[in-house]
């Protein structure tokens, strides 16, 4: 919200300086240019995808992210390497009763399978289906905030176009046609503002929310495979902390290896 509210304050600043520049008497025209850019896009979206997903879509890339969550794949080994030792050195009922308490679903999934006996492979196989489903939603809202900042640019445009086509259509006037292309031009400038500085901002941001999962899942897989295979806490969080990074891709090639590839980050990363 307060980008929002950054984005909306520096609109209207400019607007004032804009129209002093152009020795004022503008405002009707330039606020809709204004409303072009800014409402155009939001209706595009709202007539080709359903007002649930646009709703979540929203709600996703304009949440803050808690402390909590910014450190919590630093946080999982050792989550993880506590509740193998549960498991090892009290049972599964102490394994049971710390599950209840985790916040990660995968995690509280993956340790719901290995008490109820499922191999390494099987656990791990599940997982990267069930992660798959939950990072299809996850694109197909990426793919929004993104639609956003390209309609955005587009919309501009076209607000330009139009604006030339009414100076072309009033050239009898000719005092009026500097000022005419100028607000004309502006269209496209508040098009690329909106998209530089807003849309695309927000899309960047959720992808990085979307990176941030992924690599805690990264992390669940193989400790939860780890835990089912009978595999020593210390060696469990020794692995973890090792493979931990986007520096060192061996976690994630020790995990493409054993199952299906992630339909995301598969090789870009983005």
């Amino acid at each position: 919200m307060v980008k929002i509210a950054a984005v909306v304050f520096c609109t209207l600043i400019f607007l004032k300086a804009q129209s002093m520049f152009m020795g004022g008497g503008h405002y009707p025209a330039l606020v809709l240019s204004v409303l072009l850019v800014l409402v155009g896009p939001l209706i595009s979206i709202v007539l080709a995808h359903p007002w649930e997903v646009i709703e979540k879509t929203w709600r996703e890339a304009t949440a803050k992210t808690p402390a909590a969550g910014r450190f919590a794949v630093s946080r999982l080994p050792e989550q993880i390497r506590e509740l193998a030792r549960d498991l090892h050195d009290h049972g599964p009922r102490a394994l049971e009763e710390a599950a209840r308490r985790l916040d990660n679903p995968f995690l509280r999934q993956g340790v719901g399978m290995v008490l109820d006996g499922y191999a390494a492979a099987d656990i791990r196989r599940v997982l990267e289906r069930n992660f798959e489903m939950y990072l299809s939603g996850k694109e197909v809202r990426a793919a929004i905030l993104g639609s956003l900042g390209r309609l955005a640019q587009s919309f501009g445009f076209i607000g330009t176009i139009i604006g030339l086509m009414l100076v072309l259509g009033n050239l009898g006037d000719k005092a009026e046609i500097g000022s005419g292309v100028s607000m004309a031009l502006f269209t496209t400038l508040y098009g690329l503002l909106f998209a530089n500085f807003l849309y695309l901002p927000l899309h960047r941001t959720y992808l990085e929310k979307i990176r941030a999962e992924y690599h805690q899942f990264l992390v669940v897989a193989e400790g939860v495979a780890g835990m089912a295979a009978g595999e020593c806490s210390q060696r469990i969080y020794y692995k973890l902390t090792n493979c931990q990074g986007e520096e060192n891709s061996g976690m994630r090639r020790a995990i493409r290896a054993k199952g299906p590839a992630l339909p995301l980050f598969n090789s870009t990363g983005a």
